[in-house]
């Protein structure tokens, strides 16, 4: 494809034999000057003719993108490109699922090693355990351009996790570091806070989908503390107890930078809940938290709603499926959402039964619509202070709702009757000192439904980003990377957890 700013060549799902290999090589060779991205996705290309297509991409003085996904390359395919690493111009590059081992990555660390141009490089879904880990781990402290690192579902442990962490005490230059869906447990999530005291840099840590336990949680809590860098924490999915949640909970009224924290799947007792109702009442910067409200801490839920009558930062909150939305919390809620114009979101993460489309956050940012969850309340945005309503789900849908939820139908009175008394204004902006009329009179049907919505980057529906949505699609390839595992063992092969 040839655009203005160079030749993007991009392949999918077809087989390439030798031949149409040397095409390639030769089609790439005639526009090298002024290729600038080379994408195969799902094309099996043998090692000696990925070899030849990588030498001739590497002739481009403009290639900057490399994109290699689930092509099956293997330790060879990533020698083959080495070539590639060694252009001047390449700032990303990516080999996901190509069953790359500790060889593979030892290979690509070495050339990373010499390189201060590459700025993102993406190896997630590999075989790559703890050896491969730690040869990466070392070519951090080399490489001064690199800004982001994914390592995103392989078998790293405990070992590889501490080289990650050594590394992080003296590099610079990393932005973003994704770990989710390894084998990292508490010594190596030890290991990570520890560097997180030294490094200002990392604004992501992305750790979901291992087993950091109480004992990890509590270390990160302990770094954040002193930490001013990190904006963005995913730590769901962790077997992180109560103890864990509570510290990391109280870690928020002492820190400054984070703006998103990711516990999904971390239950939050009572206890747990306090502590992080009496943090958002003095933190100023944090503006999306996800979290597992357990169903005993219903009282503990409507101190969290009444501290956001203060907090005029956060925007987004999941409190998980477990909990429980009854009549006082949604008292609660309602009373907060008279006062507090900026929050977006309120409610649960999507369900095993699935979601509705995301309602767009309004173009003024403040809360002008609600509409109940089946099981937990959900508050949602829509444009109009005039759309106050009940959600229009069917017979069979409310049936199953009030069965789900004991107290749904007080819950639902009494938010509609504090949003009949004071719906919210659709104020602009929070410094326009005034209000301004909706931009549309009138939401459409998918604008006004909303069930089983949480973050508004929340669910698995269709519109849906960030937290919730990654948190569900790490829990089905977890399950994956499992019974991937399994079935390795059962036929006798395959390594160790994160072994080398």
């Amino acid at each position: 494809l040839e655009e203005s700013n160079g030749t993007h060549v991009a392949l999918s799902a077809m087989s390439l034999s030798d031949g149409a290999a040397l095409c390639l090589s030769h089609a790439l060779r005639a526009s090298s000057r002024h290729l600038s991205s080379l994408r195969l996705s799902e094309v099996p290309v043998p090692a000696a003719a990925l070899a030849d297509v990588a030498a001739a991409a590497a002739d481009s003085n403009a290639i900057d993108t490399v994109e290699l996904t689930a092509n099956g390359v293997g330790d060879g395919g990533a020698l083959a490109i080495m070539p590639l690493l060694r252009c001047a111009t390449l700032r990303a590059l990516s080999i996901r699922a190509n069953a790359i081992g500790n060889a593979g990555a030892a290979a690509i660390a070495e050339a990373v090693a010499g390189q201060s141009q590459l700025r993102e490089l993406d190896l997630q879904r590999n075989n790559i355990k703890c050896q491969g880990a730690i040869a990466l781990a070392a070519a951090l402290q080399l490489a001064d351009g690199l800004r982001g690192l994914n390592l995103r579902f392989n078998e790293i442990a405990d070992s590889g996790a501490a080289a990650v962490a050594k590394a992080l005490r003296s590099n610079a230059s990393v932005r973003e570091l994704h770990l989710g869906g390894n084998m990292i447990g508490s010594e190596g999530a030890v290991q990570l806070a520890s560097a997180l005291v030294h490094n200002q840099t990392l604004t992501t840590l992305n750790l979901r989908s291992n087993a950091i336990q109480d004992a990890g949680g509590i270390a990160i809590a302990q770094s954040l503390r002193r930490n001013g860098g990190l904006t963005s924490l995913f730590l769901g999915a962790n077997s992180i107890g109560d103890e864990g949640a509570a510290a990391l909970a109280s870690s928020l009224a002492a820190n400054a930078s984070l703006t998103k924290l990711d516990l999904q799947g971390v239950p939050f007792n009572a206890a747990a809940a306090a502590a992080l109702a009496h943090a958002l009442k003095s933190n100023r910067t944090v503006r999306a938290i996800a979290i597992e409200l357990h169903k005993t801490a219903a009282a503990a839920a409507a101190d969290i709603a009444n501290a956001l009558r203060s907090n005029t930062t956060l925007a987004e909150l999941s409190l998980g499926d477990a909990a429980t939305i009854d009549a006082a919390v949604a008292s609660a809620i309602a009373g907060t959402l008279r006062v507090n114009k900026f929050i977006s979101s309120v409610g649960g993460i999507n369900g095993q039964n699935g979601g509705a489309p995301t309602s767009p956050t309004p173009s003024n940012g403040a809360h002008t619509s609600l509409t109940p969850s089946p099981s937990l309340g959900v508050v949602m945005a829509s444009d109009s202070p005039s759309q106050w309503h009940r959600s229009p789900h069917d017979a069979a849908q409310r049936q199953t709702a009030h069965a789900t939820n004991a107290n749904a139908n007080a819950a639902n009175a009494v938010l509609a009757a504090n949003l009949a008394a004071s719906p919210p204004s659709a104020c602009t902006s929070a410094s326009a000192g005034g209000c301004a009329p909706p931009s549309s009179p009138r939401a459409s049907s998918s604008q006004r439904l909303a069930p089983r919505q949480a973050l508004s980057s929340g669910h698995a529906g269709p519109r849906s980003s960030g937290l919730a949505r990654s948190y569900s699609a790490d829990r089905a390839s977890t399950l994956h990377a499992r019974t991937r595992d399994a079935s390795r063992a059962h036929s006798g092969g395959g390594g160790g957890g994160g072994g080398g």
